[in-house]
């Protein structure tokens, strides 16, 4: 059978939709699941590795709709600041899935193919472990629910483990991931993970009042979805330069990486009047790549990335080249599911865009 034709379609009505989601979620059901061999990766240690490592991982944050990318709106004006600083890169980049359950366990993992689940079994390519396994004391700081495919990958490889039941406030903002940076004394190596909630739906739910600069209420749908989104860009921009701007003040010898799980869709014409994410979509793909260093100035010669690649930057800065014997030059984005039965994408990276050759089925 073509599972093609059960996937949810823009032309169908709800009821349609529904009904052919839920046969295809009974045929999965019944079907044993059977995935592709691949050529095991080489993880290869190498003889340096960089004091400080910083990962911020953002929420459905797409590079689209901020201003340092082109964005008509001034949502970004701290981070535009750091543009004539030679410490500072910034570029697109495509997500490895469509949402957080399934793209933050591909990051961190390394994982190119959407398939690709024994790395998840055996844990060789596990960021997290390969940092602990080279003297780094490991963070994991998030203001996330903690999802079992994130416990899983970071329960045994992290010393410092914080999610969103573990905060005592009621309201709670990203500004608590740059407080608890300042308690950080990084007395020995060491690797830090923010999981940012900020740009998550509804967005005025996690932006504090005083960056809601647009008026959103009383609007009609697709002003009131923009206006909080960009509300919320404004937030995480300050967020990100705080978190830059405290450890250039305060520590030497370190790299920060900020990216997002995925992206988010705000019903435009070029969407496909699409909201949201978790569609597989490029469009749910488009997030921005961010890196900071005081020293390490890399080689940046691709106008736009994607998380395999920035993931195999960060293994190499803790330690670890990763060769994978079955690159070909494509890449994958994921669907709803961690291997890949749910469809993917796959494509290219061509210049300032991304070509995509087809979205299959891979199961």
């Amino acid at each position: 059978y073509n599972q093609k034709n059960y996937f949810p379609k823009n032309n169908h009505l709800s009821y349609i939709n529904i009904s052919t989601t839920l046969i295809l979620a009974g045929i999965h059901a019944l079907q044993p699941e059977k995935y592709k061999k691949y050529k095991p990766y080489k993880v290869i240690k190498n003889h340096h590795s960089i004091p400080i490592v910083v990962v911020i991982m953002g929420e459905s944050l797409n590079s689209t709709y901020m201003n340092i990318f082109g964005y008509k709106q001034n949502d970004t004006p701290l981070l535009d600041k750091l543009k004539k600083d030679t410490n500072f890169k910034y570029f697109h980049a495509i997500s490895g899935g469509v949402n957080t359950e399934v793209s933050v366990p591909t990051f961190f993992y390394i994982k190119r193919e959407p398939d690709n689940i024994q790395l998840l079994k055996d844990n060789s390519t596990n960021i997290l472990k390969l940092a602990k396994n080279n003297g780094y004391k490991t963070y994991w700081i998030s203001t996330q629910k903690e999802e079992t495919s994130t416990k899983n990958m970071i329960k045994n490889y992290t010393d410092v483990i914080k999610t969103r039941k573990d905060w005592q406030k009621k309201k709670l903002y990203d500004d608590v991931l740059i407080e608890f940076l300042k308690h950080i004394k990084f007395d020995k190596k060491t690797f830090i993970v923010f999981h940012l909630r900020v740009n998550h739906s509804p967005y005025e739910d996690y932006t504090p009042l005083k960056y809601q600069k647009l008026k959103y209420k009383d609007k009609n749908y697709h002003e009131y979805k923009t206006a909080s989104y960009i509300n919320s860009i404004f937030y995480v921009d300050h967020i990100i330069y705080s978190i830059i701007d405290y450890l250039r003040t305060h520590q030497k010898n370190y790299v920060i990486y900020f990216t997002s799980d995925h992206g988010e869709m705000l019903g435009n014409r070029f969407e496909n009047w699409k909201y949201g994410h978790s569609q597989l979509d490029i469009n749910c793909a488009r997030v921005p790549f961010l890196y900071y260093s005081d020293k390490y100035h890399k080689k940046f010669n691709l106008p736009i990335y994607n998380h395999y690649l920035i993931s195999k930057m960060i293994a190499n800065d803790i330690g670890y080249k990763i060769i994978n014997p079955n690159e070909n030059g494509y890449y994958y984005l994921n669907g709803v599911n961690i291997g890949g039965i749910w469809g993917c994408l796959k494509y290219k990276l061509n210049q300032n865009n991304v070509d995509v050759v087809n979205t299959t089925i891979t199961r």
